[in-house]
C-alpha cells in the first residue's frame, strides 16, 4: 500500500500551499487594521481574566462577534495566547455565522503566534474554503494537514468531495475517492450518500445506483439517507416505480421508511398524477403509525387540485387542520393554483383572505397565481387592485407579476393600459433603480397586443427597445412579421425577415407559417409555393396549418389542379388531410364544375373516418341547388339536419333560389317557417331572394297569412319589413282581381 503523503503529493495538494499562503497574507493585509482596532477594546481585561474561560463565554451560548474577535486579537498581541482548542471553538462559531473570511484570518492569526493548529482547525479551515466554492485551496489545506504530521481521514475527503459536486466537477471528485482508496482510506456511507445525491443532481441517475450496489460490494451497509437520497432523484426525474421498489428493497433490508421517505414517494405520484397510488401510500403511512407533515399533506393537496378534484383537497386541507397541523404557504399556494385553474376563483380568493388571517404571509407566486386568475376570468381591474395591496404589503412584484398583468390587459383590450403599466416598469428602474427589468415575455407580450389592435409602429418601437437590450427572439419576428402582413404591408414584412437573418436568428416552423399565410391572404400565391417549398428544403416540415393555408389559396385561385397535387402528396405523407382540407378542395372542384371531383373527395373523406362538416354541406347544397338538382340538395339538407347541424342562412338561401327557379313557393315558405323556428337571422340577401320568388307567384294572396314571424335580430332588414312587403304585394294582387 502507498503512504498516504505520497498520494497527496500525486493529487497536487502540496503544490497548492503557496497560492493557500498568498491568499491568507492577502486577506490578511486587508483586515489586519480593522482587526487592530478591536485589540484595545479588551487588552487589559485579557491581562486579568482567563483568555480561554472568557473567548469561551463570548463563543457559546449565543456569539458576541465584535468582542470575541476584539479579544482574540488583544490575547495575541499581549502574547496571551489561547489555546488550539479555544481558538478552534472560535472558528466553529465563526463558520456557524457563515463568517468564512473572519475564520481564515483568525488561522492566519493563530500561526503567526505560533498557536500550533490540530486536525480539527485544519478541518475547520478546510471547509471554509470549500463553503466559499475555492476547492483548489482547499486542497492545499490537505497538504498542510499532512505537513503537521495528521493522517488525513475520511470526514476530511468527505467535506472536499461534497465541494466538488456542488461545482459539478464530479470528474475531480471521483479521482479524489479512487486516490484516497489506493492510500487506505475507506469511503464510508457518508461518502457514498454525498456521491450518489451529487450524481442525482448531475442527472446521472444510473451511476447512483451502481453507487447503491457498490456500497454492498464494499461492506458498506446503505442507511435510510441512502435509499432517500436515490428516491428523491428518481421521483424527480419521473421514475417513481423504481423509486417504490426501493422502498420495498429497503423494507425488506430491516430499515423503516420515515415520514420523509413517504412524502417524497407522495408527492412523485402527485406529480405523475397518479393521485391514487399517493392516496395508498398515504394510508399505509397510517397503518404503520407514521404521522403525515405538512409536506404529506400540501403534495396530496397539490395533486388532487391539478386533476380538478377541488372538494377533495379541500377536505385534505380540513384533514390536516384537524391534526393541528399548521398550512403553509406552499399549502395555500397549491390550493389556490389548483381553485384558480379549474375556475374556482371566488373560492381561491376566499381561501387567499383566510391565508392573511391565519397571518400566513402570501409569496410573491400566491399573489402571481391570484392575478394570473383573475386576469383570465377578464377581471384585470381586479388584478391591478391586488398588485396594489402586494406592493402595499412591502411584497416587491416580479417580472412574471407584470407579465401576468400585460397579458390579461392585453386579453381585454386594454391595451393601451398595458403599455402604460410598461412604461411604469421601465420608469420604477430609472427613478428608483427597481431590479424588475422587462424581459422577452414582457415585450411579446406587448407587441402581440399593439398588433392584434393593427398598431404595428408602435410595436416596433417595443420591437426596437428590445433590440437595445438584446432581447429580441424568434418570436418576436413572428409577432412583428405577422402583424405586418395583416395589414398588407407586404414588403416591410419581407425586409423584417431579412433583418432576422442578418441578426443571426433562423426561421422556425412560425416563422415560414406566418409567411406563407400572409403571402396567400395577401394573393402572392406564387411567392407562398416558393417559400412553402423552401420550407421544406431548410428541413422544416410543414403543419396541417400550412397545407390548409395553401389548399384554400390554391382552390380560391383556380389552382384545383395543384391543389389535388398537393392533397395526394400529403396522403403520401404523415400529414393526413382533415375536414378543412377537404371542404377547402370540395369548394375549388364546385368552382371548377367537377361534380364527378366533388363526390369523389366527398367518399375519400369518409373513408379516412371523417365527418362532414356544416360547412361541406353548405358547399354541396349550394352546388347541387344551382344545378337544378334540388332532389340531391334537399336529401343532403335532411341529412345536416339529421346530423345536428344548423344550417345558415346561406344555405337556405342556396335553397330557396332553387326552389324558386322552379317554382316551388310552398317549400319555400315551409323553409321560412324552419328558419324562423331555428331563429335563424335573416339578412338582406335572403330578403331579396324571397321577395324576389315569393311575390313573383301568381297565388301569392292564397300564401301571405303562411309567412312566419322571424325572431328579431340585429339584421339589416327587419321581419316586420319583410312581411308589411309582403301583404302589400298581396292586397295590390287582391286589388287587380276582375
Amino acid at each position: 500500500m502507498r503512504p498516504t503523503r505520497t498520494i497527496i503529493n500525486d493529487c497536487c495538494f502540496i503544490s497548492h500551499r503557496k497560492n493557500l499562503s498568498s491568499s491568507l497574507v492577502g486577506r490578511s493585509r486587508r483586515f489586519s487594521s480593522s482587526l487592530g482596532d478591536l485589540s484595545a477594546i479588551n487588552s487589559r481585561e485579557a491581562q486579568f481574566m482567563g483568555v480561554d474561560h472568557h473567548l469561551r463565554s463570548l463563543c457559546r451560548p449565543s456569539f458576541r462577534f465584535q468582542e470575541a474577535i476584539g479579544l482574540f486579537d488583544a490575547a495575541i498581541s499581549s502574547a496571551s495566547n489561547p489555546s488550539v482548542v479555544t481558538t478552534n471553538i472560535l472558528l466553529d462559531a465563526l463558520m456557524k455565522s457563515y463568517k468564512y473570511e473572519t475564520a481564515v484570518l483568525v488561522y492566519r492569526k493563530m500561526a503567526g503566534a505560533s498557536i500550533s493548529p490540530d486536525y480539527v482547525t485544519m478541518n475547520s479551515i478546510l471547509a471554509c474554503f470549500c463553503n466559499t466554492h475555492k476547492p483548489e485551496l482547499a486542497f492545499s489545506v490537505l497538504g498542510l494537514t499532512l505537513k503537521h504530521g495528521y493522517e488525513i481521514k475520511v470526514h476530511s475527503v468527505n467535506i472536499l468531495v461534497k465541494c466538488l459536486f456542488k461545482e459539478r466537477r464530479d470528474s475531480k471528485a471521483m479521482e479524489l475517492i479512487r486516490d484516497m482508496g489506493r492510500a487506505g482510506i475507506c469511503c464510508d456511507v457518508i461518502t457514498y450518500n454525498i456521491v450518489m445525491n451529487g450524481m442525482c443532481k448531475l442527472m446521472k441517475l444510473d451511476d447512483a445506483f451502481g453507487l447503491l450496489m457498490e456500497m454492498e460490494n464494499h461492506s458498506c451497509r446503505p442507511n435510510i439517507a441512502s435509499y432517500t437520497i436515490l428516491m428523491d432523484g428518481l421521483c424527480k426525474n419521473g421514475r417513481v416505480d423504481e423509486a417504490l421498489g426501493l422502498l420495498e428493497e429497503m423494507c425488506g433490508k430491516g430499515l423503516n421508511p420515515d415520514v420523509f421517505v413517504y412524502s417524497l414517494l407522495i408527492n412523485g405520484f402527485c406529480d405523475k398524477g397518479d393521485v391514487q397510488k399517493a392516496m395508498e401510500l398515504f394510508s399505509e403511512m397510517h397503518v404503520k403509525g407514521i404521522s403525515a407533515n405538512v409536506v404529506t399533506y400540501t403534495s396530496l393537496i397539490h395533486g388532487l387540485c391539478k386533476l380538478g378534484d377541488w372538494k377533495s383537497a379541500i377536505e385534505m386541507y380540513d384533514s390536516m387542520v384537524s391534526q393541528d397541523l399548521k398550512p403553509d404557504v406552499v399549502t395555500y399556494t397549491a390550493l389556490i393554483d389548483g381553485l384558480c385553474k379549474h375556475g374556482r376563483l371566488d373560492k381561491a380568493t376566499e381561501l387567499f383572505d383566510k391565508m392573511l388571517q391565519k397571518a400566513v404571509e402570501p409569496s410573491v407566486v400566491t399573489y402571481n397565481i391570484l392575478i394570473n386568475g383573475l386576469c383570465k376570468e377578464g377581471r384585470a381591474a381586479d388584478a391591478i387592485g391586488l398588485l396594489k395591496r402586494m406592493i402595499d404589503k412591502g411584497k416587491d412584484p416580479d417580472v412574471v407579476t407584470y407579465n401576468t398583468l400585460i397579458l390579461g390587459l392585453c386579453d381585454a383590450n386594454k391595451v393601451d393600459e398595458a403599455k402604460e403599466l410598461f412604461e411604469k416598469i421601465l420608469q420604477a428602474r430609472l427613478e428608483r433603480g427597481s431590479s424588475v427589468k422587462p424581459d422577452a415575455v414582457t415585450c411579446n407580450t406587448l407587441i402581440h397586443g399593439l398588433c392584434k389592435e393593427g398598431r404595428i409602429y408602435e410595436a416596433m418601437e417595443i420591437f426596437h427597445t428590445m433590440v437595445r437590450w438584446k432581447l429580441q427572439n424568434v418570436m418576436t419576428f413572428n409577432l412583428l412579421i405577422d402583424g405586418l402582413y395583416k395589414l398588407g404591408s407586404i414588403e416591410e414584412a419581407a425586409k423584417l425577415q431579412q433583418d432576422m437573418t442578418d441578426m443571426g436568428f433562423k426561421p422556425n416552423d412560425v416563422t415560414y407559417s406566418v409567411m406563407i399565410d400572409g403571402l396567400c391572404k395577401n394573393g402572392k400565391v406564387g411567392t407562398a409555393k416558393r417559400l412553402f417549398e423552401e420550407m421544406q428544403d431548410q428541413g422544416h416540415s410543414p403543419t396541417l396549418f400550412d397545407y390548409n393555408i395553401m389548399l384554400s389559396a390554391l382552390c380560391k385561385g383556380y389552382h384545383f389542379q395543384e391543389a389535388m397535387g398537393l392533397y395526394y402528396k400529403m396522403n403520401c405523407g404523415s400529414c393526413k388531410p382533415d375536414v378543412i382540407s377537404f371542404n377547402a378542395l370540395i369548394d375549388g372542384a364546385r368552382k371548377e364544375k367537377d361534380l364527378q371531383a366533388a363526390e369523389e373527395l366527398l367518399r375519400d373523406m369518409i373513408e379516412m373516418g371523417l365527418i362532414p362538416d356544416s360547412v361541406t354541406y353548405s358547399i354541396l347544397i349550394n352546388w347541387y341547388a344551382k344545378a337544378g338538382k334540388l332532389d340531391e340538395a334537399t336529401a343532403l339538407f335532411e341529412n345536416m339536419l339529421s346530423k345536428g347541424y344548423v344550417p345558415d342562412v346561406v344555405t337556405y338561401d342556396s335553397l330557396v333560389k332553387g326552389f324558386g327557379i322552379l317554382g316551388e313557393t310552398k317549400k319555400i315558405i315551409d323553409l321560412l317557417h324552419q328558419m324562423a323556428a331555428r331563429d335563424v337571422v335573416l339578412d338582406v340577401k335572403m330578403y331579396a331572394t324571397v321577395l324576389n320568388y315569393i311575390c313573383k307567384d301568381a297565388e301569392y294572396a292564397n300564401f301571405k297569412d303562411m309567412i312566419p314571424i322571424f325572431a328579431k335580430k340585429s339584421s339589416t332588414v327587419s321581419c316586420k319589413d319583410l312581411l308589411a312587403k309582403l301583404h302589400h304585394y298581396g292586397e295590390l294582387q287582391n286589388t287587380a282581381v276582375p
